[in-house]
C-alpha cells in the first residue's frame, strides 16, 4: 500500500474576537449565566440566537488560585486592597450584533457597574518574519571586551 505525501495548506490567520468586560454592581454566590436585560436588546437588532454567556474575566485561574495570590500579595503588602475578581466578566458578541451597540446596551442595564470593550491585538513582532520564513535564527556572539594587560612596571601583574 502507497501512502499518499501529505500536504498541508497555510490556514488564514485566525483573529481572536472582541470580547466586552464588565463588572456587576453587586457579589453573588453562584455567579449569573447571563445579563438580565440584554435578551430584550438582542431581540430589538434581530439577533435570533440564545443570549451570550457570562464568563469570568481572569479565565485562567480559578477563584482559590486567585485568592491564594492576593493572600501573598496582602502578606507582602498589609495596605494592599484587592480588586473583587469575582464581580469582573467578559462577554462575547454574537457575530451578527454590533458590538459596539451592544456596549452601551450593556452600560445602561442596572446591573453594570462598568463596562468597555477589549480589542484583540497582534503580537509586537513575529520572529520568522524577521528572519525569514526557512532560515535559521542566527544568534550572534556577545561581543566581549578585552582587557590591555599592564607590564609589571606600570602596576600589572608579575606571571
Amino acid at each position: 500500500m502507497v501512502k499518499k505525501p501529505r500536504t498541508t495548506t497555510p490556514s488564514e490567520p485566525h483573529e481572536p474576537p472582541i470580547r466586552i468586560a464588565l463588572k456587576l454592581k453587586y457579589r453573588s454566590a453562584s455567579p449569573p449565566q447571563e445579563l438580565r436585560g440584554l435578551r430584550t436588546f438582542l431581540e430589538r437588532v434581530g439577533h435570533k440566537g440564545a443570549a451570550p454567556r457570562l464568563v469570568p474575566l481572569v479565565e485562567s485561574l480559578d477563584a482559590g488560585k486567585i485568592a491564594e495570590l492576593v493572600g501573598r500579595a496582602r502578606h507582602n503588602d498589609p495596605t494592599y486592597q484587592a480588586a473583587e475578581f469575582s464581580t469582573w466578566f467578559q462577554i462575547v458578541p454574537p457575530v451578527d450584533v454590533n458590538a459596539e451597540d451592544m456596549l452601551k446596551a450593556i452600560r445602561e442595564l442596572g446591573d453594570v457597574e462598568s463596562a468597555y470593550l477589549m480589542r484583540p491585538v497582534p503580537p509586537p513582532v513575529d520572529v520568522l518574519e524577521l528572519h525569514g520564513r526557512h532560515r535559521r535564527l542566527r544568534w550572534r556572539p556577545v561581543l566581549r571586551l578585552r582587557r590591555r594587560r599592564l607590564p609589571p612596571s606600570e602596576g600589572g601583574a608579575r606571571h
